[in-house]
């Protein structure tokens, strides 16, 4: 800084008495010439200073509302990361749930199809079963046939052998019979 005044400076100054009684005028017009100029400067400076406390004022409440607003953005990602967890997470107990659903349905399914495959494995034991019945019986029908066959042929063959052997006797007789003629 200059040499500027101060107000020290103005109350040590001492003018001179002119012969008069007062102050030497010229001396007086020069001082207050500097107190004039310094006091522009003071003005000029003190302006120059208020023009720097507004620009950093205003700057400053720049700089606070990008502070509130990166806060508020920092809080809102906070948020929404807590929002992205907490939906990750309902997502993953919903995607387990539907697993756990979908497991439960595959099971009953299962479930079902065994006990299905059990009703037609036991449906074909009783049919098969039937089967060996009905094929026993059939085959007991058969050697019925068979037997009834073999006692209708033997008496067949017999009442053949006596018809033939009677006709043999009868045969002869007539042959006797006729000899005699």
């Amino acid at each position: 800084m200059e040499d500027l005044l101060r107000a020290r400076d103005i109350e040590a100054r001492m003018l001179k008495k002119s012969t008069f009684g007062g102050y030497v005028v010229a001396e007086v017009d020069e001082f207050l010439d500097q107190i004039s100029e310094d006091v522009e400067i003071y003005v000029t400076r003190i302006e120059e200073l208020e023009r720097v406390i507004i620009q950093l004022e205003s700057e400053q409440k720049e700089y606070e509302e990008m502070k509130d607003s990166i806060q508020d953005t920092l809080f809102a990602a906070q948020r929404a990361a807590k929002q992205i967890v907490l939906d990750g997470q309902r997502s993953v107990a919903e995607q387990e749930a539907r697993a756990e659903n979908l497991l439960n349905e595959a099971r009953e399914k299962c479930q079902k199809i065994i006990q299905e495959g059990e009703r037609v494995l036991k449906q074909a034991h009783l049919d098969r079963e039937q089967m060996i019945i009905d094929a026993e019986d059939e085959v007991k029908e058969i050697q019925d046939s068979i037997i009834k066959l073999k006692e209708e042929r033997i008496l067949f063959i017999e009442k053949s052998e006596r018809l033939a052997k009677d006709y043999a006797d009868t045969l002869s007789m007539w042959r006797e019979s006729t000899e005699e003629y």
